[in-house]
């Protein structure tokens, strides 16, 4: 995040200060975003070697939406008198698709969801992609207690991480890669990012050297495992064969506990406790 174009205090940090702290710790790409601002791609130091830089912009007012891969500012409308009070988050959302961009519900306990009385009028709007579950900046545990509550209703979208990065004095604690989100990408390339991203096919950990998770299925189990995380798989009279077979995988999770959950959630305890040698 850097300062904004009115001087007021969003940030402290120039584009090459955010890429190369990125490049440092090993990133493979960066997203880029600014309040209501979507010109830092134009910026002189827009430029690495090492990351694949994506275009973004942290769109609207209450709720933000982090908006990937736009090619233009996501206008964010007035609501009528008589409009539902998400219809211009909904405008906001058609918008940042018609321009083939990716939308991310960015820290839905501001704005979509509160612990004390559950989801807002913001949270009935359709077409995100992701919500962020992990945004250093807020609550965690409210973030994914809003996740769950949309997966059980219906909605479906993937799960991504967000440093909220505004102030080098929070590096250690809130910067680039913390948390990190992970991406299944046919290619290396932005578009490739940004497909995996729409796809839901993300993981997210502390750092890029923190413990890392996958999950795959084998759902008709032929032995091979066709679906991964962000796959959704219906299965016929809901009755799973024998040999179906779920499959998770760890990396550097060794001393950390894997704890599996099925539908409605943490709320109803884990389906298994698995310790990581």
């Amino acid at each position: 995040m850097r300062p904004s174009a009115d001087r007021t205090p969003s940030g402290n940090l120039p584009l090459s200060d955010q890429i190369g702290e990125a490049e440092r710790i090993g990133l493979d790409f960066l997203p880029l975003t600014d309040h209501r601002t979507y010109d830092q791609h134009w910026d002189p130091q827009w430029q690495s070697s090492k990351l694949l830089l994506i275009p973004g912009e942290e769109a609207n007012g209450s709720p933000h939406a982090i908006v990937l891969g736009a090619i233009d500012t996501i206008v964010d409308g007035a609501n009528p008198p008589g409009s539902p009070a998400f219809r211009h988050v909904q405008q906001s959302i058609w918008d940042a698709h018609a321009q083939d961009a990716a939308w991310s519900t960015a820290h839905p306990d501001d704005g979509e969801y509160t612990p004390a009385t559950g989801p807002t009028d913001n949270a009935s709007a359709q077409g995100m992609n992701t919500v962020e579950v992990w945004n250093v900046a807020s609550n965690p545990d409210a973030q994914i207690d809003y996740t769950e509550n949309r997966w059980n209703n219906g909605f479906r979208f993937g799960a991504v991480g967000a440093s909220d990065c505004h102030f080098r004095e929070l590096w250690g604690t809130a910067s680039p890669g913390q948390p990190t989100t992970w991406v299944f990408a046919s290619q290396r390339s932005v578009r490739g990012i940004l497909d995996a991203i729409r796809a839901g096919r993300t993981s997210v950990s502390a750092t890029p050297q923190g413990p890392f998770v996958t999950i795959e299925a084998d759902v008709d189990g032929d032995g091979a495992f066709e679906a991964i995380g962000g796959d959704e798989v219906i299965v016929r009279d809901r009755e799973l064969p024998k040999k179906a077979r779920l499959r998770v995988r760890i990396r550097s999770g060794a001393g950390t506990k894997v704890l599996i959950y099925a539908s409605p959630g943490r709320s109803a305890g884990p389906l298994a406790t698995l310790a990581c040698q």
